[in-house]
């Protein structure tokens, strides 16, 4: 709980973190700690600020919060900064037995807002948070609602969102695509017809993304098959290059001597929507191939290698990594 009140506190105080002062009389530290930019903690208070606040609180001012529920059901948390405070709530049982009650938002954020408003109402302070994009080195831009980027191409909801500038990054989203279809088949056309064939505009989601969305029940469909004689037909707006999960960067693998299946290494990539098939190669070595998202394992020796992937379009990306032997 005291960590969460100075990670909140810091976020309050421009990044600066400094350790609790929890008597009055105790001396104030000096131990001032930056850890964050003021506008990026700025950022992250502001994403906390239009969260919906229980029903119960009667209070109208301003309050950055978020709750917290851990795994099993043993502790709830609501976590805020109002005013000049900031404040940590945690419900749960000392000897740490679990229950089906011990829900953040349910037991916790009720509790904490009435601490909220009862400190308001004694001890009233204006919202010390709002006013500081005045002084900070933000502005704010479009960005196409669906994917955060500056993109604006196809996009059907644009919104306005903070920007930090020569930090935060800028890219093109290639998400809303012109496809052109046959309007009687429905799949991909490779040449225009007049009166059979139309441009559309089509999510094509990164591999990794659709299977996030999926596992949260939004089902996007996927592109529709080409048509006969046109499956070697690059679509006019090429799409993303694959990117390599697994190795990772900056990794050093080690393989046992015994060479045992579990030293495997599993090769991973998520890839563009439109993309069936992944082709892997170690030192131009072709070693096999998978589906997005699907690992396929490769038994490593010591050395120094060159991962490449490329889908089934030509698109290309690699990564470098060491494997050394143990004992």
């Amino acid at each position: 709980m005291r960590e969460l009140a100075e990670l909140y506190a810091m976020l309050a105080n421009d990044g600066i973190k400094q350790p609790l002062v929890l008597r009055t009389e105790d001396a104030v530290s000096t131990q001032r700690r930056p850890l964050l930019s003021a506008e990026a903690s700025f950022l992250t208070l502001d994403a906390l600020r239009d969260t919906v606040r229980p029903a119960n609180s009667t209070g109208n001012n301003t309050v950055y919060w978020k709750t917290g529920t851990s795994n099993g059901f043993h502790d709830a948390w609501t976590a805020g900064i109002f005013g000049r405070y900031a404040l940590v709530v945690w419900i749960g049982n000392f000897n740490g037995q679990n229950s089906p009650a011990l829900v953040g938002v349910r037991s916790a954020a009720p509790l904490f807002f009435q601490v909220v408003d009862a400190v308001q109402a004694e001890r009233p302070s204006q919202d010390l948070i709002a006013h500081k994009p005045k002084t900070l080195n933000l502005r704010t831009i479009d960005v196409c609602a669906t994917t955060g980027d500056v993109g604006l191409d196809g996009c059907p909801v644009v919104t306005r969102t903070w920007f930090i500038p020569s930090v935060s990054p800028i890219k093109q989203h290639n998400v809303y695509r012109k496809i052109l279809v046959n309007t009687r088949t429905g799949k991909q056309a490779c040449r225009v017809q007049e009166g059979i064939t139309a441009y559309k505009t089509l999510e094509v989601w990164p591999s990794d993304l659709q299977r996030t969305l999926e596992k949260a029940g939004i089902h996007k469909p996927s592109l529709p098959p080409k048509e006969p004689g046109c499956e070697d037909t690059a679509n006019e707006t090429e799409g993303s290059n694959p990117v390599i999960i697994s190795p990772q960067q900056r990794v050093e693998y080690h393989a046992r001597l015994d060479g045992q299946q579990s030293d495997a290494i599993p090769l991973k990539a998520s890839a563009d929507g439109s993309v069936k098939t992944l082709h892997w190669f170690i030192d131009n070595r072709y070693i096999g191939q998978s589906a997005p998202e699907e690992p396929l394992s490769w038994q490593p020796q010591s050395g120094q290698y060159t991962v490449r992937v490329v889908d089934d379009q030509g698109r290309a990306a690699s990564t470098k990594m060491v494997v050394s032997v143990v004992q």
